[in-house]
């Protein structure tokens, strides 16, 4: 049984294809422009199996995030 969800999200601005799987972006496309992450058809979505394509999601980030352009971080107490 195959349980990956995958999300397409369509707007004005581009389209995408995102999966609740392991939170990876599988595909996006600016609009009227050639595609920026793709996922080649050797590609297979198999339950229990690593993701072996896409962008993976990260939140929340690992560490505070930027301020102003410039990374903020803490030094180790």
């Amino acid at each position: 049984m195959n349980t990956f969800l995958l999300r397409d999200v369509v707007n004005a601005d581009s389209s995408a294809s995102i999966s609740d799987y392991g939170a990876h972006v599988l595909t996006w496309t600016p609009a009227g422009q050639p595609p920026v992450i793709w996922r080649p058809a050797a590609v297979q979505l198999r339950e229990g199996t690593a993701i072996r394509g896409g962008v993976p999601i990260i939140f929340p980030w690992f560490n505070t995030g930027w301020d102003g352009g410039r990374p903020v971080s803490k030094q180790p107490k």
